[in-house]
């Protein structure tokens, strides 16, 4: 399945009936300060089975589109924009416009999957860290070692809860993606070599 020509997707997420959605980050003659600045850098694809390719979805342009989720009925999608701290729902046969978002404060939302309850969630590193200088401006920023944060978002009124935060550490930074096992958040990351766990408070 290919992608437009010069485009490289960053997550994917499927449909029961197989058709994938995918987000590009930065699209090509973009640039990560231009998705620091809050321009639309990014766009969704998706691919329908029996199709030779992905095709862009006209509406779904956002600043860095970052992870994707369909919705268990599959008449939704939820897109992350990384810059703009949302996370943002998209109808499936009308995606021209978002239908609703999520606002997040301190952090820049990476991912996003599922709860076992029913609820979205989504992990991003600290966007003012003083020890970086605060927040990102460029993609070197973004590899400094930055605190994090996860929350959960009801799906229809894309309220935020926060589940945990944390320092930054010299051995786990980067994260960007949260998972709830049980008592414990486990993390990843896209520039550590190792996945995190944690207790969740009660």
């Amino acid at each position: 399945m290919l992608l437009p020509n010069g485009m490289e997707a960053n997550s994917v997420a499927a449909f029961s009936d197989g058709s994938l959605v995918a987000t590009v980050l930065i699209l090509p003659g973009k640039s990560f300060e231009d998705a620091f600045a809050g321009r639309k850098t990014g766009v969704v694809l998706m691919w329908t089975p029996g199709a030779s390719a992905f095709r862009p979805l006209a509406g779904t342009e956002l600043s860095a589109n970052n992870g994707i989720e369909t919705s268990p009925d599959d008449r939704e999608f939820y897109v992350v924009s990384s810059t703009t701290k949302r996370v943002v729902a998209f109808s499936r046969s009308n995606p021209g416009a978002p239908l609703r978002f999520a606002q997040l404060a301190e952090f820049a939302p990476d991912n996003v999957r599922w709860t076992s309850d029913n609820r979205l969630i989504t992990a991003g590193m600290l966007d003012d860290e003083p020890s970086c200088g605060g927040p990102p401006k460029n993609e070197a920023g973004i590899r400094c070692s930055r605190g994090y944060v996860a929350a959960t978002i009801d799906p229809k009124t894309m309220a935020v809860t926060e589940l945990a935060r944390g320092p930054a550490t010299a051995a786990f930074t980067g994260t960007a993606i949260a998972m709830r096992v049980g008592d414990e958040l486990w993390l990843g990351s896209f520039n550590a070599d190792r996945i995190a766990y944690r207790p969740l408070q009660h």
